[in-house]
């Protein structure tokens, strides 16, 4: 009797206990990484660092390009920035600067231009924009260069008055430099100001604290005029009437950048750098910049497919000293089913690094099915469909509850 309880206890233990060998499919993976950013080009924090350090700002520069050089270029040219795009509708008016400033809007590139409006609503329909005011219906058009008190042109005159530019989401923007620029495609409206590098774009990037030291300031300012102008040389695109966008291209704020901790120190360093860029054979290259690696910058190539010879792989152990601070640790939560549709694979129950790139980012990720079925995945084309907040993943591990 005793050997049959025995008999009948082990077999209720095989019933009740997974086998080992069963692989069960966790539910959720969890994608751990450092670091922030693309991290091609200059480390942000690193050039704090090495500010912190002593180094000048062309010392910086040279550290995270070395194939390019310092070179001088024309910078009081026009740069078209998209600080509203395919909006449904815009709202805009004029605010005085000083108490006694007058303020108002002028639609300019009419034969009678229609001046003293005091706030007019834009919405676009069939490709032709439509401007209402509270008297009603101004004026219909497929384009329209929008000036406020003080703004005529492309001038560098001091403005008496700032545009106020409500989005249809209800955020809202003052640029005191202009004019603004007005398209309408289909049914969308595309807000561009026409601005100066040298100083009326230049000045609204906010890129890096203004309290940060002069020579990071420095090497910042030049990185963000180098890209600027790259893009200015490279023509304005069509697709949104631009040469950069307020955000994305890099970070411009409107007219509250001037009020920020430090504004006076980012424009010193502005003006001390005047006409410098990141240049190769004579002319400005994109100086890519990010925040923050994980010890060592990346090869355009590795991040984004193309090399580019003054983009390349550099020891950045800047980032993580600690005079930066301590690392950033992310984590991005994913489904097993949508690890699985990547991979091309039944299910998945575990992900490896398979290869690493100079850098650091992943080049491979192999997963494994519950069958034991294995596949190949780039870091790239797993970045481009798991937004991650930089390109140096450590590890992809199932999720503890």
């Amino acid at each position: 009797m005793a050997i049959f309880r025995a008999a009948m206890a082990i077999m209720l233990l095989a019933i009740t206990v997974p086998s080992a060998a069963a692989n069960p499919v966790p539910p959720t993976f969890l994608i751990a990484g450092a670091g922030l950013g693309h991290g091609v080009g200059m480390s942000q924090v690193g050039a704090f660092v090495q500010a912190q350090n002593g180094r000048s700002a062309a010392e910086i520069l040279a550290h995270y390009y070395p194939a390019a050089q310092l070179i001088q270029v024309d910078d009081v040219v026009p740069i078209l920035v998209n600080v509203a795009a395919n909006q449904t509708s815009l709202t805009l008016s004029a605010t005085p600067i000083r108490k006694t400033d007058q303020s108002s809007l002028t639609i300019t590139n009419l034969e009678s231009p229609i001046n003293s409006i005091e706030a007019l609503n834009v919405v676009a329909e069939n490709g032709t924009l439509v401007f209402t005011a509270s008297s009603g219906e101004l004026v219909r058009m497929p384009t329209a260069e929008i000036a406020w008190s003080g703004v005529v042109g492309f001038t560098s005159a001091e403005p008496k008055s700032e545009l106020v530019l409500t989005r249809a989401d209800g955020s809202s923007t003052k640029y005191r430099f202009g004019p603004l620029l007005l398209s309408a495609r289909g049914n969308s409206v595309q807000a561009v100001l026409k601005l100066q590098v040298k100083d009326e774009y230049l000045n609204l990037v906010a890129e890096v604290a203004s309290t940060w030291p002069t020579a990071a300031l420095e090497a910042q300012a030049i990185a963000s005029r180098s890209i600027a102008m790259t893009a200015v040389n490279a023509g304005a695109k069509t697709s949104c009437g631009c040469h950069v966008f307020s955000v994305g291209d890099q970070n411009m704020r409107g007219s509250e950048r001037y009020r920020l901790p430090g504004y006076a120190n980012w424009r010193k360093s502005i003006r001390t750098t005047a006409g410098q860029v990141i240049g190769l054979d004579q002319k400005p290259v994109a100086a890519w910049f990010f925040a923050r690696s994980n010890g060592k910058t990346e090869n355009s190539e590795d991040v984004w497919g193309s090399p580019r010879p003054w983009a390349k792989s550099v020891d950045d152990q800047f980032s993580i000293d600690p005079l930066a601070g301590p690392q950033v640790k992310w984590s991005v939560p994913v489904s097993a089913a949508q690890l699985a549709r990547l991979f091309k694979l039944p299910d998945v129950v575990k992900v490896q690094v398979a290869s690493r790139n100079p850098g650091g980012s992943v080049r491979m990720f192999r997963a494994v099915s519950s069958t034991g079925e294995k596949a190949l995945l780039s870091g790239r084309n797993l970045r481009a469909a798991i937004p991650t907040r930089s390109v140096w993943i450590e590890n992809i591990k199932p999720a503890v509850n």
